[in-house]
């Protein structure tokens, strides 16, 4: 079952780490758990070679279900800021596709 496309998640003892891609083509996306009150938050810390930052994920319950809010912070590292906007469309739509995986 993969939610993240080519991506494979194990448990470290600080969090996990997402695996990207197709063999021995890819990279480790390690991230330690900052602030954690389940069931309602997490707060992500993104401290690999490839990829830093930091995501936010709460749920909030309402009367006919829950809302999931997602905040990301990511910067692609040896990438100049600049190349920031041209990343945002592919990282947003790639966020969206997870979303509907985990929750659909």
């Amino acid at each position: 079952d993969h939610r993240v496309p080519l991506t494979t998640i194990r448990r470290t003892d600080a969090g996990f780490t997402a695996r990207t891609g197709v063999g021995p083509l890819g990279f480790d996306d390690p991230m330690t758990i900052g602030h954690w009150e389940p069931p309602r938050s997490v707060e992500l810390h993104k401290t690999g070679r490839v990829i830093a930052g930091w995501a936010r994920i709460r749920v909030d319950p309402t009367e006919s279900g829950s809302v999931v809010t997602w905040s990301e912070s990511v910067r692609l590292r040896g990438v100049p800021a600049w190349c920031d906007p041209l990343l945002r469309p592919p990282l947003r739509a790639m966020i969206r596709i997870i979303l509907r995986r985990l929750l659909g």
